[in-house]
């Protein structure tokens, strides 16, 4: 199983609650008698078509068979304004709207000037058990089309920031209970050896890509390190004593620091509903 599924939230929350305040993806968490697991999102609901000089978001016959009775919704993103500033963590939605879960069913002209799309097919059912036990799961599935030179740059720096989350979180969880120090970097990887992860020689080391590099000084610092297709190097180097951060990854570790629409999600939850004494 992997670290990103393995993560529990409390744990995670606990190590990236620092000034710069980066965040990450849930594992498997309790609540209420419930459970989250989310994992990364690789589908394929919707083909990206020209049609009349404007593109479109079209279902795939598959999906329609497939996911017959589910919801589907779309939206479509902006990831900086005409300066060029950034919006962040999250870019605003500014356009979307539902989709017929029939084939070839279209979602209209996109318009110009949008960056990415992301498309969820969304299931909620509802179980009554013998004993007045009420089960009640919901299913989230998403996919993300890259429209631009700019949001094809920006959904790879959220999916290298994904391939990063689950360690962000999970490293500083390894330190001594009596002294607080992180082990060597050697033990650090030993631990997540079915991983794809390398020992780094030193925080400034870089992996190879599509590959996520761990370093620590065996004290209290530690760094994540991932890189991109095309070389850019993403990186989380924090202090567990001195809380000191050092990231360029910090608003997308923020949007996957709950579920949302990078990622699929399937949370349940039960209850019981019958009559109290007698």
């Amino acid at each position: 199983m992997s670290a990103r599924r393995l993560l529990p939230l409390l744990v995670l929350l606990g190590a990236l609650a620092v000034p710069a305040g980066a965040g990450a993806a849930l594992g498997s968490v309790a609540f209420e008698g419930g459970s989250v697991v989310t994992s990364g999102a690789r589908h394929r609901f919707v083909a990206l078509q020209e049609r009349g000089g404007h593109r479109e978001l079209v279902l795939t016959a598959a999906t329609a068979r497939r996911y017959a009775g589910w919801a589907a919704s779309w939206r479509c993103h902006v990831v900086a304004d005409e300066g060029g500033l950034r919006f962040g963590p999250e870019p605003p939605v500014y356009v979307g709207g539902r989709l017929s879960l029939v084939a070839g069913a279209r979602s209209g002209a996109l318009g110009r000037g949008l960056d990415y799309c992301q498309v969820q097919l969304r299931r909620h059912e509802v179980r009554r058990r013998p004993g007045g036990l009420v089960v009640r799961r919901t299913r989230a599935l998403h996919q993300t089309v890259a429209l631009s030179p700019a949001g094809t740059a920006y959904v790879a720096v959220v999916r290298g920031a994904q391939r990063m989350v689950g360690f962000v979180g999970l490293v500083p969880g390894l330190a001594s209970r009596t002294t607080g120090t992180l082990p060597a970097t050697a033990a650090v990887v030993a631990k997540f050896r079915a991983e794809p992860v390398v020992a780094l020689a030193g925080p400034d080391a870089t992996p190879p890509a599509g590959r996520v590099g761990l370093w620590t000084d065996g004290a209290h610092r530690y760094c994540v390190v991932t890189t991109l297709a095309d070389g850019t190097r993403l990186s989380y180097d924090r202090d567990t004593a001195t809380r000191e951060l050092h990231t360029n990854v910090q608003d997308e570790l923020t949007l996957l620091a709950t579920p949302s629409w990078w990622e699929d999600v399937d949370a349940g939850s039960t209850r019981y509903q019958g009559p109290v004494g007698r």
